[in-house]
């Protein structure tokens, strides 16, 4: 476990559990939908944004479809990555009182994200299993997938979504019962 995350801890607060999310690339369930429009998006763009470069003299609005490319290489791409750098950087901790989720920034000097969900207070908990173990718990009312709701960027990095969860971790169900088992004693 990262000391970082170590500072965090409320005095007499003991660790019952620590972890990371699932590394590496992780497709969501939405992604079924988001893969095939992104794609879609993509190289729509590229076509229209490479007719617009070759046929036109170099303008400003020449660069409008570079603008749609790039959207369009994140969504296909970019943010595939952005959520593996940010489960990459995230730690998971379970105590007797609280789920901890802590990301550690990109760069030093720039601040870092920490996540607290009091488990005393009776919070919602959802199981989600996953392949073998592996499962994630969400902590919260979970907001379901609206592409035109604005500034909502977990619906395209998971890792980023403002609902709390820890993302595909090993003994997931254990780590679940743990939780079930201090609400049950705090309620």
């Amino acid at each position: 476990m990262a000391d970082d995350i170590r500072s965090y801890l409320l005095a007499g607060e003991k660790v019952l559990w620590s972890g990371k999310p699932q590394q590496g690339l992780r497709f969501a369930p939405i992604d079924i939908f988001l893969v095939p429009f992104s794609f879609i998006w993509a190289g729509m763009a590229i076509f229209i944004g490479g007719q617009a470069i070759w046929s036109m003299p170099f303008s400003l609005f020449t660069l409008m479809p570079c603008l749609f490319v790039v959207v369009g290489v994140y969504m296909s791409v970019g943010r595939f990555v952005q959520d593996i750098w940010v489960r990459a950087r995230t730690d998971y901790l379970l105590t007797d009182r609280r789920a901890v989720i802590h990301r550690r920034p990109a760069f030093a000097g720039l601040g870092s994200d920490l996540v607290v969900v009091d488990l005393t207070r009776g919070a919602q908990v959802r199981f989600k299993a996953g392949m073998g173990d592996r499962g994630s718990i969400v902590f919260g009312q979970e907001i379901g997938f609206n592409l035109f709701r604005r500034a909502n960027v977990g619906q395209w990095v998971p890792s980023l979504d403002p609902t709390a969860r820890f993302i595909g971790i090993e003994n997931a169900r254990r780590v679940f019962d743990q939780i079930q088992t201090l609400q049950s004693r705090a309620g």
